[in-house]
């Protein structure tokens, strides 16, 4: 990654260094919680739910 930012000037760098946060926050924004998780969703009409992931997982659609 470095190697290909050291071609760019200052302002392109700066620019790339935006981005990259950008899409480190969408990344984390999409990523699971490590341990105790609670999320609540309301929702009506058809309810459909695929969950992925390791531990202990427990998905209740009222």
């Amino acid at each position: 990654m470095t190697e290909a930012l050291e071609g760019l000037s200052g302002e392109e760098r700066e620019r790339a260094a935006d981005e990259l946060r950008a899409i480190a926050e969408e990344v984390q924004a999409r990523t699971s919680v490590a341990g105790n998780t609670s999320i609540t969703n309301n929702i009506s009409g058809d309810k459909n739910i695929i969950h992925t992931g390791t531990g202990t997982q427990n998905v209740t659609v009222q």
